[in-house]
């Protein structure tokens, strides 16, 4: 090395270090690798005077939430929809530990019996004599019509849950498609604050016990800047559903011929995530394609590269099971952070975790600030080998890909 590229060297080192310095201390970061991870040059975010919430730049703002039936406190589920018993081996390998809805081609009796020999959960309508299902242990619910308020079937709802409710012994529920919901005015249902209509979500919600949506940000609106929709329709619901469990669905393939596209590995990855953060308590992938003709004639449209990257996420799920399916965003600890990173946390006996995605589609390096806690060491990334942060202070900052997730411990 020249004494002129040492020379260099050091500048750039002195001048990453003041970049990344923060409340008088300096957070002890690589240089940017040529990957095009740019350089926090903002102060961190700061927690709100009332302790461990985070300020309203935060991207996320869900109250400590009730907890979750006892049957999935240690299990989160991670679904696939409508698809043949022949099949299940297969998604069993990729992660997936529960199925979803019996196809029209198949038999209830043939179907069930393929997925208890697989091990896999259930959610699926109930047998014609509902009482047949009582003896079924991985049948997690009762899933009894799919985007009800598009046909207008409130009535409908009203008198199968009247139907099913003697026989009680696991949650009932429909799923809400999720573009009518978000959409603020719609002419087919609206709920509270909406403008109009306001008690029609609200009576389809009264007449459930959990609540599940479908919004597919890629194949119905492009892409971009709108997976953040994923989020913002559980947390309308949420709004609008108080403590009640929330599944939330999520496209894997290209749907059909008329759109562009289906989405990316890493869209795929960020909305999983996005929806954890938002409350979501279990996932429920939908992989069908050629869906035009108002039939889907595809069982799995889902991508190579997406199965793969599906299979990678749904490990970490399945590992963090226990912990994710505890209080969402208990008090008295937080984190804040600022756009494009979202954030959820929980306490899990004596160790805290924090979420982080960066949800946007380029690379940065983002700043956070613990609220609440102040890391007694440096901060454990989970899964990675690796620590962030310094002990004593909140403050931290790391690098994320796009749609990169960082599970933070200490």
């Amino acid at each position: 090395m020249t004494r002129e590229t040492a020379v260099l060297l050091a500048r750039q080192v002195w001048i990453a270090g003041l970049a990344l310095c923060v409340s008088g201390s300096v957070e002890r970061r690589e240089i940017p690798d040529g990957r095009g991870h740019a350089l926090a040059r903002e102060p961190a975010p700061r927690c709100a005077a009332s302790g461990h919430q985070p300020d309203g730049r935060n991207q996320v703002s869900l109250p400590p939430s009730s907890t979750v039936p006892a049957f999935l406190r240690n299990f989160f589920p991670l679904a696939v929809d409508h698809q043949p018993a022949a099949s299940f081996a297969a998604w069993k390998a990729d992660g997936i530990n529960t199925v979803v809805r019996v196809p029209w081609f198949e038999s209830i009796d043939v179907w069930t019996a393929a997925a208890n020999a697989n091990e896999l959960k259930m959610i699926r309508d109930a047998r014609p004599m509902p009482g047949g299902d009582d003896a079924e242990t991985g049948l997690l619910a009762w899933l009894i019509n799919d985007e009800p308020e598009e046909h207008f079937l409130l009535e409908n709802m009203r008198q199968r849950y009247r139907e099913l409710r003697p026989f009680h012994t696991r949650p009932i529920f429909f799923n809400f498609a999720g573009l009518t919901v978000w959409r603020p005015i719609h002419d087919k249902c609206n709920g509270p604050g909406d403008g109009s209509n306001e008690t029609c979500y609200a009576d389809y919600i009264d007449t459930e016990d959990w609540v599940s949506n479908d919004i597919y940000p890629v194949n119905s609106l492009g892409g971009g800047d709108n997976l953040r929709l994923v989020g913002a329709t559980l947390d309308k619901l949420r709004r609008w559903s108080g403590s009640k469990v929330q599944l939330a669905y999520i496209e894997t393939g290209r749907q059909n011929q008329s759109v562009v596209r289906g989405p990316t590995a890493a869209e795929v990855r960020g909305q999983l995530w996005s929806a954890i953060i938002h409350g979501a308590r279990g996932i429920l992938y939908f992989p069908l394609g050629d869906c035009s003709t108002g039939v889907c004639h595809e069982s799995n449209a889902t991508p190579p590269l997406v199965q793969a990257e599906m299979r990678v996420q749904n490990a970490r799920v399945a590992s963090m099971a226990s912990v994710l399916q505890g209080s969402i965003n208990p008090p008295p600890i937080g984190i804040a952070t600022t756009a494009p990173l979202e954030a959820t946390w929980r306490i899990s006996g004596t160790e805290n975790y924090f979420f982080v995605l960066n949800l946007s589609a380029v690379p940065i390096t983002g700043a956070m600030t613990l609220c609440g806690a102040t890391p007694p060491r440096r901060i454990t990334v989970v899964e990675e080998g690796r620590t962030v942060g310094s002990q004593g202070s909140p403050d931290f900052f790391d690098r994320f890909d796009p749609y990169e997730l960082h599970i933070y411990r200490f």
